[in-house]
């Protein structure tokens, strides 16, 4: 349990008494002195000779003296004293009756004691570096930063205030020499009613008020801004979160949705920004460097770009399997193959290397070429059910040619092979010469497989 003795200001002579901490010079640790729900009187006697003050703390029910003490006050303070005891509050005359409720509690990086619906920070520890202190703690509104709360850290960079702090104590941050910057959320009317230290514990650091117009205080112990038109000083960007879409077809547009931009300050707390600058060139494949501007700073991230050409055919036409085209009647047109591929607009046909394309008949052993510029992508060979010979018809000559491999007096392989088995029973045989007869006589029909 504490006893803690603070003179208040008179322009802060209710709610929380003690609004200026101004200055706080008894603090008695009790101990085991003080009991939860027992009352204690606490008199206090100001006026004693040589500017000096006294109080003494006793049980109320037996009049047993349990803690007490000696104080200097301070000229141009009121007499009437604030008195925080373990988070009871009050301006008192002489005498006050007090019970010992809520102790000093932790929560996360932070040391507290409630008073009504405030905390006052009495301790800090947290790892330091950047600070952000909370304007809440479990539901208390964070009024009061304590007398030595973050003494001796010396490993804090910065602070940023919350514009719900009232009062600083003094030496809240004494020792705490590593200090560069203290932020304060509010006006320059807000950190002048609120600020009362006397002492030059930020001597070091530049305090900053992030107020609209961005405001500056030069001088640890004048607390009023002094340069209104003080603007943000960019000291570099970061692409905090990239862009949803990381990757294009060639010819899209960049999208930009989700991406966060981050720009950091050398005089005030970082920020997201929206209204930043992109460059960048996507008019070629490959990963290409996306430069974000702000304020003449820059930062980039990549995007992959890739061909709107794709690396393979498809059709519900035609089968394509493996790198051939196959279920082509005799008679088809390289427009009508064309047609029937998904991807036909990027398709070229050649034979023995020549291009063809429009009426002209596709004959077996004709290669399909998806093209991207002068660029081959994939290439696929054609075959025509029935067409063993390449000339995109069934004639006499293919009926010889079966015929001939029958007999294996010569031999069909690769393509035509494929071509020349009409009936699809992965061999050439008699059924494939009968087939093949019976179409050249009119007397049947071969289906394209």
């Amino acid at each position: 349990a504490q006893f803690q003795m603070f003179w208040g200001r008179p322009e802060y002579a209710s709610g929380i008494t003690s609004y200026g901490f101004y200055p706080k010079l008894e603090d008695v640790d009790a101990g085991s002195c003080f009991a939860e729900g027992v009352e204690y009187t606490v008199t206090v006697t100001v006026g004693l000779d040589f500017g000096m003050g006294e109080f003494t703390i006793v049980e109320k029910a037996t009049g047993r003296e349990v803690g007490g003490g000696l104080f200097n006050t301070e000229d141009g303070l009121v007499p009437s004293v604030a008195l925080f005891f373990n988070g009871i509050n009050a301006e008192i005359d002489n005498i006050k009756v007090y019970t010992v409720v809520d102790p000093i509690v932790s929560s996360g990086d932070y040391e507290y004691f409630a008073v009504e619906q405030n905390a006052v920070i009495t301790g800090y520890t947290g790892t330091g570096g950047d600070i952000v202190i909370p304007s809440t703690i479990d539901n208390y509104t964070v009024a009061i930063i304590d007398e030595f709360a973050f003494w001796g850290y010396t490993n804090i960079k910065s602070v940023t205030i919350p514009n719900s702090v009232r009062g600083i104590g003094d030496y809240a941050f004494f020792g705490c020499n590593t200090i560069e910057k203290i932020y304060f959320i509010g006006t320059r009317a807000q950190w002048n009613s609120k600020y009362y230290s006397t002492s030059d514990q930020f001597a070091s650091a530049t305090v900053i008020c992030t107020c609209p117009g961005e405001h500056t205080f030069t001088d640890a112990n004048d607390i009023l801004c002094n340069n209104c038109d003080f603007a943000k000083v960019v000291d570099y960007i970061t692409v905090t979160t990239k862009p949803n879409k990381l990757t294009y077809t060639l010819g899209e547009f960049f999208e930009g949705a989700g991406m966060v931009i981050t720009a950091h300050y050398t005089n005030s707390p970082a920020e997201v920004v929206t209204n930043y600058g992109l460059r960048g060139d996507m008019s070629t494949t490959g990963t290409k460097a996306i430069t974000v501007t702000y304020e003449g700073k820059t930062a980039t991230f990549d995007v992959t770009v890739i061909s709107r050409v794709p690396s393979a055919v498809t059709s519900s036409t035609y089968t394509v399997s493996g790198r051939n085209i196959s279920k082509i009647t005799a008679g088809t047109t390289i427009s009508s193959l064309i047609s029937g591929l998904n991807e036909g607009e990027d398709c070229k046909v050649y034979k023995d290397n020549a291009q063809v394309s429009g009426d002209t008949v596709l004959g077996t052993g004709m290669v399909v070429k998806i093209m991207d510029g002068d660029t081959e992508k994939a290439s696929y060979t054609v075959i025509v059910t029935g067409d063993t010979n390449g000339d995109g018809n069934i004639t006499v000559t293919d009926m010889i040619a079966v015929k001939a491999h029958v007999l294996k007096k010569t031999t069909l392989s690769d393509v035509y092979a494929t071509a020349a088995d009409t009936n699809g029973d992965s061999s050439i045989s008699i059924t494939d010469f009968i087939q093949v007869k019976a179409k050249i006589l009119g007397k049947g029909t071969i289906t394209a497989r």
